[in-house]
């Protein structure tokens, strides 16, 4: 059952892990520009989590941040040709 489990996590972290973005005829340094504008409106101003409240915190951060992304014309892809975070 624990094999099993395993498996399973693996599989998932696996699978989005493979996730990027993408925008039409966007360029690598707009990719960068964007992401590090929305990291910034996204990020707390300060954090004081423990366990699995930081495991929270982070999925959090990461949907706000994909929501801003979106939110600037770039789609979330496992397209080739994507640009990671």
């Amino acid at each position: 059952m624990n094999k099993l489990l395993i498996l399973v996590f693996l599989f998932l972290v696996i699978g989005c892990a493979h996730r990027g973005f993408m925008k039409d005829g966007a360029t690598e340094q707009e990719f960068y520009a964007d992401l590090q504008e929305c990291m910034k409106q996204t990020a707390p101003e300060w954090s004081a989590c423990a366990g699995s409240g930081c495991m929270q915190q982070s999925r959090d951060m990461q949907y706000r941040r994909n929501v801003c992304m979106q939110a600037k014309g770039w789609r979330i892809t496992k397209e080739s040709g994507r640009f990671m975070p």
